[in-house]
């Protein structure tokens, strides 16, 4: 088995950033919060980081499925990219409402 040349992996994760750059920056996102709430080392207390992090894990699929339906439609970019943002409001919304203190929140949310 061969493994593939730096330049393959590079041009293929520019093409992979082009197509998914929504996508791939929530799930940055979602990746730098869920370090710095593993790296914390203080008293427990809330934070709104649990909020960006459940809303950047559920944004991963949500957003992809979006890119995903806008290729499948044949949508221009800015269509496209105006369904990506519409899925970021929904995902802002959402973590709006998740209630921050895990202990006092209601079992269904």
């Amino acid at each position: 088995m061969k493994l593939p040349s730096v330049q393959q992996v590079l041009q293929d994760a520019k093409q992979t950033f082009l197509r998914f750059p929504i996508v791939i920056l929530n799930a940055a996102i979602g990746t730098i919060s869920a370090v710095i709430l593993v790296d914390y080392e203080g008293p427990v207390q809330t934070t709104i980081l649990f909020s960006i992090l459940l809303a950047t894990i559920l944004g991963i699929p949500l957003l992809t499925a979006f890119t995903l339906f806008a290729e499948k439609r044949k949508w221009d970019k800015i269509r496209g990219m105006g369904l990506q943002l519409f899925g970021v409001l929904l995902l802002a919304a959402y973590g709006c409402t998740v209630p921050t203190g895990f202990a006092e929140a209601p079992a269904i949310h």
